[in-house]
């Protein structure tokens, strides 16, 4: 039979090169039929092989995972879908369509405190110690002052919320900006950041509608005892929550606090 093949390749040069083809795909064939078939539905690899897949983009790829590479509060430190869901928002943050929070400092100062600014600030950092989960903490704070500065008041500076105004303890001040700027408040602003009760006067520099009133302390940047300002009774809920009288300007007040 071997001859009779030698005779034909001899013969015909293209039956050489088919025979050829015919060989390669006989070892080809058996070189699969050795190899372990590869299950689609399992994610492992036997052998030598499973030390060799790692993840290229893994800095730490093929060690051992431990402890340290966990952040404390046990998420994966990465910025996938699931850790961005994880990190809310907090708050308003000038949407009209927003229940807000309103409280007033528990520290005094006289008035010379530094204007609408420095109340900003005050208000914030008061708002950044309040207790964790609280209505306060985590959420943009602006201080109900007016300073002549620029005109600057709440009636141009803060947004006018169609939502609820709340205290810290969730008992509702006024339906919404309207109600808070024209009625008397359901309840009065009387309730420090930490959910404390808060006695004595604000120093506001403004009127119910929330517009500058005629004396600030000279832009609350004076604490002379000639000097007046306009201040509210903490516990009023008429319109002397933020303009009963026009006080002595070293006497000591506290600060409304409105989320933004």
């Amino acid at each position: 039979m071997l001859d009779d093949v030698s005779d034909r390749v001899a013969e015909h040069p293209a039956f050489a090169v088919r025979l050829s083809a015919l060989a390669a795909g006989a070892v080809l064939g058996g070189a699969l039929a050795s190899c372990t078939a590869f299950d689609p539905a399992s994610s492992t690899v036997s052998g030598a092989d499973a030390a060799s897949v790692v993840d290229a983009g893994d800095p730490d790829a093929g060690e051992p995972r431990t402890d340290a590479d966990v952040p404390p509060d046990g998420t994966d430190g990465g910025t996938d879908a699931g850790a961005d869901a994880a990190t809310a928002i907090v708050g308003c943050h000038g949407a009209l369509a927003c229940a807000r929070t309103v409280f007033v400092t528990s520290a005094e100062r006289t008035g010379a405190f530094g204007g609408v600014a420095k109340a900003d600030q005050i208000c914030m950092d008061e708002a950044n110690n309040s207790p964790a989960g609280s209505l306060v903490r985590g959420r943009e704070f602006l201080a109900w002052v007016s300073d002549g500065a620029g005109g600057a008041s709440p009636a141009t500076r803060f947004p006018a919320g169609t939502g609820p105004y709340r205290r810290p303890d969730g008992a509702v001040v006024a339906a919404n900006w309207t109600a808070l700027t024209t009625q008397a408040l359901k309840e009065p602003i009387n309730i420090d950041a930490s959910g404390n009760l808060v006695k004595g006067t604000v120093w506001t520099g403004t009127r119910r509608d929330g517009t500058k009133a005629d004396y600030n302390c000279q832009g609350f940047t004076t604490g002379n005892v000639a000097q007046v300002g306009a201040g509210g009774a903490v516990g009023a809920t008429d319109g002397a929550w933020t303009n009963a009288a026009n006080y002595p300007c070293d006497r000591s007040g506290h600060v409304v606090c409105v989320e933004f």
